[in-house]
């Protein structure tokens, strides 16, 4: 898989949609728009762990992924299902619209 990044333009318009600490934002950015900063890096020079920096990233790339509209080729439907399933199915979605966007680079 591919590693979470975005563009400072998209990274900016994301952040501006949310409430992040000055450090969270720092180490998201370090993430994910400075190229090939891994994790470790990042929590290495805000001094936290690898875990809590890329908790940091992930916040934010997941934000950005639920802001954007539909991949093209994709359908929007309404689903109804048993209450117990809907959150499953929710996660599967954004887990697979994810991906799209981790491997189809081009597409953002």
């Amino acid at each position: 898989m591919s590693k979470m990044c975005l563009s400072e333009e998209d990274f900016q318009s994301t952040v501006s949609k949310m409430r992040l600490s000055d450090r969270s934002l720092i180490m998201a950015h370090s993430y994910l728009v400075d190229d090939g900063k891994s994790a470790e890096v990042v929590g290495l020079e805000n001094g936290v762990s690898t875990q809590a920096a890329y908790k940091a990233a992930k916040k934010v790339f997941q934000h950005y992924l639920s802001q954007n509209k539909c991949p093209a080729g994709w359908k929007v439907i309404t689903l109804r299902c048993p209450a117990i399933m809907a959150e499953d199915l929710k996660k599967q979605e954004q887990k697979m619209i994810e991906e799209f966007y981790l491997n189809n680079e081009d597409s953002k």
